[in-house]
């Protein structure tokens, strides 16, 4: 999650069940959303530290701390001491001291006191989401018939988009318009669409969260690059303002795929067009494959959110991702379990006692198929975008022997890949990220034409695929 700006608020907070002792605190959220609380305590009141650290300093973690910011509600979950040991002989000075929490997730608007957060509505918007959209409610109608400048401008608010990804969860892209004027000098009318998932029923916090990281890393693949959610806003029936009607909650939490927002955003690989008669099936699709895939594209996209400052880095991620990929799409095994598993004890039964336990260990993952081999099988519905034979078998070799060389640390290798530039590297890393986002294109069944084409004509794939000189 990415903020535009930082977040600081101060308040009164307290332990739920324990809302006759309050402390005074400043709540932190910077734009990564990485949540901070600060309590200030007066010095010598052991009463004060036994309240909130159970007589342990370091380590403390209260299951929810609740407060009040100006008349805004908030509560903060998993709060997590983080002082340092000398903290109980610091509380003896009788000054003012201050103890430091980290926060895994933070509430604003609402008090959860000791109930299960569960929630009917999830709403969050993404980085790009309206260019991948692309729908607009503007329409422009010059004048120029004066001689003078002078514009009209039509804005009519686009329908939702909703349909079902579950038999009880409905997600829709809405469009929110705003408006704002200063007659002096300015008016303006912006657009921004965001996601919204919904149900009758309440659901826990973890199944949206689940939900909502799923569709995020869709949007994201469908993009063709990382993007960041930039705000989450969720409803509970349970929580009702003074008209009835659910109060909105702000949510942040640190963890999402996170990256720095791109000034030149590549062209889109999959966008709503592309998809608009057919995006509850995509969908639906999605959420089935990317129950076992998730691990894979998420590797993938955690290369290009720029948390990797190296290249070998960036490589080993996507080398892991890729091997990753086949094991979750493909289940076969070079040889049959069966006659596997007979020659496996044959081969166990001239071992020694005292070894077998060991051999056995190293045989049981025998019947898997090597990198190599899962590159290959990988490559080779697409291998007419990689080149001819001896470009795709160069481009297998060189990624098995630099993942092998930097996880191994094979020195038998190293003449082999010391020949391999960073300029080739980051070629191959290119190479790799293409292979992800065709075998994107593919679980989520587009049609093989369509692919063919996206892979000759969209600019971000073309990038990707293209010859090394061609490339950077």
């Amino acid at each position: 999650m990415r903020l535009s700006k930082p977040i600081e608020k101060q308040g009164f907070f307290w332990l739920p069940d324990r809302a006759e002792k309050t402390f005074p605190g400043i709540l932190r959220i910077s734009r990564s959303a990485e949540i901070t609380l600060r309590l200030v305590y007066l010095g010598g009141n052991k009463a004060d530290l036994q309240f909130l650290y159970s007589g342990t300093p370091v380590g403390s973690r209260p299951s929810r701390i609740l407060g009040l910011i100006g008349h805004e509600p908030v509560t903060l979950e998993g709060c997590f001491a983080y002082d340092d040991p000398l903290f109980p002989m610091r509380f003896e000075t009788k000054t003012v001291s201050s103890s430091f929490f980290h926060v895994d997730r933070a509430f604003l608007g609402v008090n959860f006191e000791e109930e299960t957060v569960n929630l009917s509505k999830f709403d969050f918007s993404v980085d790009g989401l309206s260019d991948w959209l692309s729908i607009s409610g503007f329409r422009d109608q010059p004048k120029t018939s004066s001689g003078k400048a002078e514009w009209s401008i039509t804005y009519i608010q686009p329908d939702d988009i909703p349909f079902h990804v579950t038999d009880d969860i409905k997600l829709s892209f809405i469009f929110s318009p705003s408006y704002s004027t200063d007659y002096n000098t300015e008016s303006a009318i912006s657009q921004k669409p965001y996601v919204s998932l919904s149900s009758q029923n309440l659901i826990s916090l973890d199944k949206w969260e689940n939900l909502a990281h799923r569709i995020h890393v869709f949007l994201c693949l469908a993009m063709g690059q990382a993007r960041s959610i930039n705000h989450i806003q969720c409803f509970s029936s349970q929580h009702l303002n003074g008209r009835g009607k659910q109060k909105p909650i702000q949510f942040f939490r640190e963890g999402y795929l996170n990256s720095s927002k791109h000034k030149n955003a590549e062209p889109i690989v999959l966008n709503y067009k592309d998809l608009q008669d057919k995006l509850e099936d995509v969908m639906r699709k999605w959420f089935d494959i990317c129950e076992s895939t998730h691990p894979a594209f998420e590797l993938y996209l955690s290369s290009a959110t720029g948390a990797h400052k190296c290249i070998d880095a960036i490589f080993l991620s996507l080398a892991q991702g890729i091997e990753t990929l086949h094991r979750r799409l493909y289940q076969d095994k070079p040889m049959d379990e069966k006659d596997f598993r007979n020659i496996q004890e044959k081969m166990l039964e001239v071992v020694p006692e005292c070894n077998r336990a060991f051999i056995r260990a190293k045989l049981q993952h025998l019947n898997e198929f090597t990198l190599k081999s899962r590159l290959t099988r990988l490559i080779d519905p697409f291998r007419k975008f990689f080149g001819e034979e001896s470009h795709r078998n160069r481009l297998v070799r060189n990624i098995v022997d630099m993942r092998n060389y930097l996880t191994h640390y094979d020195k038998g290798m190293e003449r082999r890949t010391k020949s391999i530039s960073v300029e080739e590297l980051v070629d191959i890393c290119r190479k790799i990220e293409a292979l992800f986002l065709l075998h994107f294109l593919s679980v989520i069944d587009m049609d093989p034409k369509f692919i063919e084409h996206t892979a000759q004509e969209n600019i971000t794939l073309q990038r990707k695929l293209a010859p090394q000189d061609l490339a950077s």
